[in-house]
């Protein structure tokens, strides 16, 4: 176990970006607390209290828009299940999806998340599971036995300056482009992983 090294640059970014993904907006669509067996199209989608993904494959289409994103909200957690997989298909890519979550996510074993997570407290990874994005958390990072973050893209790519801190288009490359792993307090790891 270390301790996660947190710069003022660090807490002042990654809790700007919380807030403005956790945000409010007028195009958000409500969705149910399970979302295994769903097809999303880009847009904002917002539960009222935690995302569940217990089995079946979830489907992110883009529409073959230039550049589709996908920014899931919910005011608690984010539980996958062991082995849960997505499918990204008409352009839809993990850089441009994005779970901002009240409090805390886990991933089950083996499963595979893309997009990056901004969480109000924790994530924790469950063995061999794999996140294709970012894990920033207000307090702790944990990794069971060969957890993953892949970053899909490099830094150099992240998207040009949003015109406002709180375009969704933007809050994945904005953060990514600067923190692959960070926490607040502490990251520990259970056994090997690959960052």
């Amino acid at each position: 176990e270390k301790d996660a090294s947190v710069s003022s640059t660090f807490a002042a970014s990654v809790l700007t970006s919380y807030a403005a993904a956790m945000a409010v907006r007028s195009d958000t669509h409500a969705m149910a607390i399970e979302i295994g067996g769903l097809t999303f199209t880009p847009g904002t989608y917002r539960s009222g209290s935690a995302i569940n993904f217990a089995a079946g494959t979830v489907t992110l289409d883009g529409l073959n828009e230039p550049n589709p994103v996908f920014l899931f909200q919910a005011l608690s957690t984010l539980v996958t299940a062991a082995s849960t997989t997505f499918v990204l298909k008409n352009g839809a890519k993990a850089e441009n999806v994005l779970w901002a979550l009240g409090t805390a996510a886990t991933l089950g074993a083996n499963s595979v998340l893309p997009g990056s997570i901004l969480a109000g407290t924790a994530i924790t990874f469950g063995a061999k599971a794999e996140l294709d994005g970012c894990a920033l958390a207000q307090t702790a990072v944990t990794f069971s036995s060969e957890g993953s973050v892949v970053v899909p893209f490099p830094a150099e790519a992240a998207a040009p300056p949003p015109p406002s801190s709180s375009s969704v288009e933007s809050l994945a490359h904005k953060v990514c482009g600067t923190y692959a792993l960070q926490a607040r307090a502490t990251i520990t790891f259970a056994g090997p992983q690959s960052t």
